[in-house]
């Protein structure tokens, strides 16, 4: 499991450290914030695609990965289930095609988040 969970980018190996999402038919969808907190971060990353960082408070923060047509801008307050952008590509896990990858971090380490998000 650790193996299939590694990330190779060029010459270097990184664990997989998210869950990816991918709509059955392939086709794009919205991304909503799964928190609501401060949007902290958009980026351009030439590795990882578009990306949206949203800050919810005590150091837990939510990481979106992959996306296009993003609908928020670094400092707006997003709501539970505002969508921040539609699910896109990247250069990574370009074999999965258009998908959202979703981390949480606490304190800067990753983190299930299945312990911290509910609905």
């Amino acid at each position: 499991e650790r193996e299939a969970a590694l990330i190779q980018v060029g010459s270097t190996f990184a664990p997989h450290m998210g869950v990816d999402f991918v709509h059955p038919e392939g086709n794009t969808f919205d991304v909503m914030a799964a928190l609501g907190g401060k949007v902290t971060l958009v980026e351009n990353n030439p590795i990882n695609g578009n990306l949206v960082e949203i800050s919810h408070g005590n150091g837990f923060v939510t990481v979106y990965q992959s996306l296009s047509e993003i609908a928020v801008q670094e400092g707006d307050e997003v709501k539970q289930g505002t969508i921040i952008a539609k699910a896109g590509r990247n250069d990574v896990e370009r074999d999965l095609g258009v998908h959202l990858h979703f981390e949480a971090r606490l304190n800067g380490e990753n983190v299930n988040p299945g312990d911290y998000i509910v609905e």
